[in-house]
């Protein structure tokens, strides 16, 4: 898959072959759309804020677990999971 590929099949909830890692590929209004959504200023292409993840306390890049597309679950509830957790903060 290309990255534009992996991104499409990610935002259209379906599983890409791995995680996609950037958002280059889509165009200016969808940018716009998730900087908005997710309330950063801009990122010229990179990240504009590391809020949580495995690499923000990690001092080694083996230290941290790096999922594959083996370890994507299959759960028909998480959309109605997803929801509640917007719903409740």
């Amino acid at each position: 898959m290309t990255e534009r590929e992996r991104f499409l099949a990610t935002m259209n909830h379906q599983i890409p072959d791995r995680i996609p890692l950037t958002v280059i590929d889509i165009r200016l209004e969808g940018q716009e759309a998730l900087k908005s959504y997710y309330g950063v200023g801009s990122y010229n292409g990179k990240y504009v804020e590391w809020v949580s993840g495995p690499l923000v306390d990690a001092k080694e890049p083996d230290e941290i677990f790096i999922p594959t597309i083996d370890d994507i679950v299959d759960d028909p509830d998480l959309p109605r999971k997803v929801q509640e957790l917007k719903y409740n903060n």
